[in-house]
């Protein structure tokens, strides 16, 4: 048995640390597989998928001390780069000697989640939940064990996708669905000079060209972000556009016949379920009659 299981069986009590949605989403949906004594330490997006999944809530905290962190026999954290709310309780298991297993979700700055203060913090080992992840942290964290597992969140979203669809009634509107996902600039960056807007700018330049065009956009913003951002973009458009209100990722990807993203896993989940899924940079390369072939499609 290699160390992570070993940690894994070994475990009575786990505590989960998440932030980030991605992350979040990954790591709470895999402890369902656990049949351990499980407490969760979450802030941010994670709380909320949490409740939706119906955990209770005196099996969640905001914050841990010391001593309340040794009474667990494991840690196991997602990693963001919002806030440093999983990499400084990473760091505080590690200085009093509790294995810590960290789960890695998308693909992107692998090298960057786990610094604090300058420093890479060396956890017991990694996780991850697909063979592109699991290549990539092979190269990043050589010294360290890295253990691929079934991404439990997929088969969560796709059993609602499911269910969802069922029950929806014929449209008579096409729907593209744009998935927002915040940039890695400093905030104070010139709003106006932010890749994260860029996209979208560019994305609604590309349907305001196509001739007689009647579909639907979708906005859906990442979590971490607010409607001011984009609010100017969306009212200048030619094209109709509906900012989504709705929190279940589900739902909306059930509403949608395509989606475009950047690198969000909102991105990875559409595509996943079969739905027509483009990158920006995939947009630049497909012609304008050809997007409209793919989305009449039936």
């Amino acid at each position: 048995m290699s160390k992570i299981a070993s940690l894994i069986d070994e475990a009575f009590s786990i505590l989960f640390v998440a932030h980030d949605a991605g992350g979040g989403n990954a790591l709470i949906s895999y402890s369902f597989s656990l049949e351990k004594d499980k407490h969760y330490c979450l802030s941010g997006p994670s709380i909320n998928f949490a409740k939706e999944r119906n955990i209770p809530s005196n099996s969640i905290t905001e914050e841990i001390d010391l001593s309340e962190l040794q009474e667990f026999d494991l840690v196991m954290a997602s990693t963001g780069w919002e806030t440093d709310f999983e990499v400084s309780k990473i760091e505080q298991a590690i200085k009093i000697g509790l294995p810590v297993l960290v789960m890695l979700d998308h693909w992107t700055d692998f090298d960057k989640r786990l610094l604090k203060n300058g420093k890479r913090l060396t956890p017991s080992g990694i996780i991850v939940t697909d063979e592109r992840a699991h290549e990539i942290a092979q190269v990043v964290f050589p010294d360290l064990e890295i253990m691929r597992v079934e991404n439990a969140y997929l088969k969560i979203i796709k059993d609602d996708y499911i269910r969802i669809k069922s029950l929806q009634q014929t449209k008579n509107k096409k729907s593209i669905l744009f998935l927002c996902e915040p940039s890695l600039e400093p905030r104070e960056t010139d709003l106006f000079l932010r890749e994260d807007r860029k996209r979208l700018i560019y994305f609604i330049q590309f349907v305001n060209l196509i001739p007689n065009f009647t579909a639907r956009v979708l906005v859906r913003l990442h979590p971490s972000e607010n409607l001011s951002k984009y609010i100017d973009i969306v009212e200048q458009s030619k094209v109709q556009i509906q900012i989504s209100e709705i929190e279940s990722l589900t739902e909306d990807l059930a509403r949608a016949d395509v989606s475009v993203g950047f690198e969000t896993m909102a991105l990875h989940v559409s595509k996943s379920l079969g739905i027509p899924s483009f990158t920006i940079d995939e947009i630049k390369n497909v012609k304008r009659s050809e997007f409209v072939q793919i989305l009449s499609e039936e």
